[in-house]
């Protein structure tokens, strides 16, 4: 496509690592909206509920970046479903082609395998107040004529802090990596590949639901392997049985749910993208296997 012909991408959350990521991705011109210092590139507002039609081209692509896991019920209510709706609301009065909601896996609940036919059922705040958003935008898009793609996502891993790179930092100092009963099998994707994923949805629109995840499942056994190859050193096993992994998810359900649950998409649910150089898992793992110089 000539870059003229490109149209302008209007990322609200634009300071976010994903917001980051999808703008330096974009080839084409961008609106970056932003909650905080005015005088800073872009669009600034004091709310990210306040949305803004005027600073949406026609024609343009809205990304909706904003969202958090961490607050109360209300909290999580204004964050994660208020301002995707309000940008909503606002790109359909702008004239916008096309909405993209980043979503969340959460909305699953606690499943090991994800697909088409997975129930919403989410067990967490965090989760309902995504699955509201969602199940909203998609009856307000629907009737709006406003395209409309909801990317739900498992954890990201890049840039650093992470939760890929903390345990991948412990595991280097300790020489060790858990060994789970059963096995883990968990969907992750990088910042860069969300990115790569986004401008391929922005360029080629996708309605409805899609499931964005790396092609390889993240396993602490993957990991062992990777890091082995990369530094040239066996790694201690440290066995993790059943009843302990049992007593962890009753005492700490999100520490398990992080660290020791699968979740993984099928693999004729995946939507599939071309994946950049170096963004890949089993890439990343490799590179974090070595200490940074």
């Amino acid at each position: 496509m000539d870059k003229a012909q490109i149209p302008s991408l209007v990322v609200v959350g634009a300071r976010s690592r994903a917001g980051r990521a999808i703008l330096s991705a974009w080839p084409g011109p961008t609106v970056a909206i932003h909650r905080g210092d005015r005088n800073a590139s872009g669009v600034a507002v004091s709310d990210y509920t306040i949305a803004l039609p005027d600073a949406i081209p026609r024609g343009s692509v809205v990304v909706n970046c904003v969202g958090s896991p961490r607050g109360d019920a209300a909290t999580l209510a204004h964050v994660n479903h208020e301002v995707p709706i309000a940008w909503a609301h606002a790109a359909r009065t702008a004239g916008a082609k096309h909405f993209i909601q980043l979503s969340s896996f959460a909305v699953y609940g606690r499943v090991d395998t994800i697909d088409c036919t997975t129930s919403e059922r989410p067990d967490t705040h965090y989760g309902r107040s995504k699955l509201a958003a969602d199940q909203e935008l998609l009856e307000l898009c629907g009737h709006a004529m406003l395209g409309l793609t909801i990317a739900r996502i498992p954890m990201l891993f890049g840039g650093g802090s992470d939760k890929l790179s903390q345990i991948a930092s412990l595991v280097r100092r300790t020489r060790t990596v858990p060994q789970v009963r059963p096995p883990i099998s968990r969907a992750m994707l990088g910042y860069d590949a969300l990115a790569a994923a986004i401008v391929t949805l922005a360029h080629t629109p996708v309605e409805g639901i899609v499931l964005l995840c790396d092609p390889t499942p993240f396993s602490y056994e993957l990991m062992a392997t990777r890091f082995e190859h990369a530094v040239g050193k066996p790694l201690h096993r440290l066995a993790i049985p059943r009843p302990a992994t049992s007593l962890i998810r009753t005492l700490a359900p999100q520490l398990h749910a992080r660290l020791l649950a699968s979740s993984h998409v099928s693999h004729s649910a995946r939507y599939v993208f071309p994946m950049p150089p170096g963004a890949s898992l089993t890439e990343a793992l490799d590179r974090l296997a070595k200490p940074a110089p």
